[in-house]
């Protein structure tokens, strides 16, 4: 029975960790942020940050700005993220296969990307 558990362990720990791409370290100034979020509950929030490209790991990345959706933003303080504060993130190029409403999503809309940008870890410098 143990053996059974370790087996049914390792493989939905590679299910989960094949379900995210590997990190993309990044940092850069916050020039933009949402006027109003919801806050995650019931729902599963992400919102939509801008930042200033200071240093990030993808090559193909040339523009000056960035888009991040930042999932459950509340969760990491009131005054945590400010315009103008710098931070350092990883980035990844899916949500880890959850279903997030992004509720200002239109700021997409105003860069060509292949795919989002969703941050990981974040922390402010």
């Amino acid at each position: 029975m143990n053996k059974l558990i370790a087996v049914i362990s390792i493989v939905f720990l590679s299910i989960s960790a094949s379900a995210q791409s590997d990190p993309i370290m990044f940092t850069g100034k916050l020039i933009s942020t949402p006027t109003a979020a919801a806050d995650c509950g019931t729902l599963a929030i992400a919102a939509v940050y801008e930042f200033e490209v200071t240093m990030i790991g993808d090559q193909s990345y040339t523009a000056t700005n960035i888009p991040v959706v930042i999932k459950c933003p509340e969760l990491l303080g009131v005054d945590f993220f400010k315009v103008g504060a710098n931070y350092k993130m990883e980035l990844f190029d899916s949500n880890g296969g959850t279903s997030y409403s992004i509720v200002n999503d239109a700021v997409l809309a105003n860069y060509t990307l292949s795919h989002n940008y969703w941050a990981g870890d974040i922390v402010r410098r």
